[in-house]
């Protein structure tokens, strides 16, 4: 990195930008980054390469050293093939020298995870997971006291230990929830795939009321959960009552919606009829296998 160039003080500014040039060496343009820059238009200008420029930055970080994702086991239905999904919960991995890693749950909190769930567009944090309660990772441990303050944009902007850390057992490994990981989950079934309906709402869980419940809002809720068709939509509390609020009521699913959260219901009449007598469940057809699936993202 040689100097920062005066030359052309309109293009001057406070946000990050990148230099793109062709294998070749053809000068082409300063690239903005959000558009907060002015220039005069890509591959305008008079320039020669002597009047190249650079930029010297503060501190080294691992910037280039790993990228991320989250793998988390769960049940689905197998055709011909696996779905991937994109998952904002599971077991926090890392890739670093080319193998893929777990991280040690010392000093993991939810600041910790608000930086990843940032990094990987899922929303807010709503827990840091210990304990492995995602499934142990396989092979090395390749990063251990991540204490980040959780306003951090990147991971590797927080302070860390990168290393193969041997000390740290299969029962500590680290993992999250965000916020936009699930909307819908089925409890009290004897399988995944079967149970009362829960919604997310506002920061909790919440049943869903049966009035006008039927199979093509269960449909919904299969699809939505990879668990195959609805095979029953159930009512009065089939698979027992739920606690809390109930978050939706008279559901009107056409049965092509992708969530249910895309279905109209009506909050007034829920809140004035309903009771956790009347919560709604389905179950959903299909051969359960478990497998492992991730999401990941690259940021190196």
């Amino acid at each position: 990195l040689h100097k920062l160039s005066t030359a052309a003080p309109h293009n001057s500014c406070t946000s990050p930008a990148l230099v793109r040039t062709t294998t070749s060496g053809q000068i082409l343009q300063l690239f903005v980054i959000n558009n907060v820059c002015s220039s005069s238009g890509w591959g305008k200008h008079d320039c020669q390469h002597k009047e190249d420029i650079g930029v010297v930055c503060s501190g080294k970080h691992a910037a280039k050293l790993f990228t991320l994702k989250l793998s988390i086991t769960f049940y689905t239905f197998r055709n011909s093939s696996f779905k991937e999904i994109r998952n904002c919960s599971g077991r926090l991995e890392v890739y670093h020298n080319a193998v893929w890693g777990s991280v040690c749950d010392d000093q993991w909190d939810i600041s910790d995870a608000q930086v990843v769930c940032r990094q990987l567009g899922c929303g807010a944090a709503l827990r840091a997971d210990g304990n492995s309660v995602f499934g142990a990772g396989e092979g090395v441990v390749w990063m251990n006291r991540v204490e980040c303050r959780g306003n951090e944009i990147h991971l590797w902007d927080c302070p860390l230990s990168l290393k193969n850390h041997t000390d740290c057992s299969r029962k500590e490994h680290a993992g999250l929830t965000c916020a936009d990981s699930v909307s819908v989950r089925l409890v009290n079934g004897d399988n995944p795939c079967a149970g009362r309906v829960e919604v997310y709402n506002d920061g909790q869980w919440g049943t869903v009321c049966d009035y006008d419940w039927d199979i093509a809002d269960a449909a919904v809720v299969c699809r939505e959960l990879d668990c195959g068709t609805a095979v029953k939509a159930t009512s009065s509390a089939y698979f027992g009552q739920g606690s809390g609020p109930i978050s939706m009521g008279f559901v009107e699913c056409s049965g092509s919606e992708t969530a249910l959260k895309d279905c109209s219901s009506n909050s007034q009449y829920t809140q004035q009829y309903c009771s956790h007598g009347d919560d709604a469940g389905v179950v959903c057809s299909g051969k359960l296998l478990q497998t492992s699936v991730c999401y990941f993202i690259s940021l190196s």
